[in-house]
């Protein structure tokens, strides 16, 4: 469960938290072009290229982190774990007015365009 939006967890002998909080989504527009929240809404949608969900990924774990190492522990964990990682954490991201993670948030879709 990601508390309070961060999911901690282990790869690479090392601790690492994903999280995506304001800054965190920042990159994501920055690095993949975004310009709004319904656009990034719609990209997670999409089936993401390997690239795309690897920059997902690494922007979610930190601003120093980079994207060999996010692809290093995506390989250690799996695609499955790795996605339903970020599903999870996007979904504590935005909580219901409540605090509740929402029923449907947007999940990303794994794939190759």
């Amino acid at each position: 469960m990601a508390a309070n939006g961060k999911k901690l967890f282990e790869a690479l002998g090392a601790n690492w938290t994903l999280a995506f909080d304001v800054n965190a989504l920042c990159r994501i527009e920055d690095r993949l072009g975004i310009e709004s929240a319904q656009d990034f809404q719609r990209a997670l949608q999409k089936s993401l290229s390997f690239r795309k969900l690897r920059t997902l990924f690494c922007c979610g774990l930190s601003p120093v982190a980079t994207e060999d190492q996010a692809g290093e522990i995506m390989q250690e964990l799996g695609m499955d774990a790795v996605i339903a990682m970020i599903t999870e954490t996007i979904q504590a991201a935005f909580p219901d007015p409540k605090g509740n993670a929402r029923p449907n948030p947007p999940k990303p879709a794994a794939g190759t365009g």
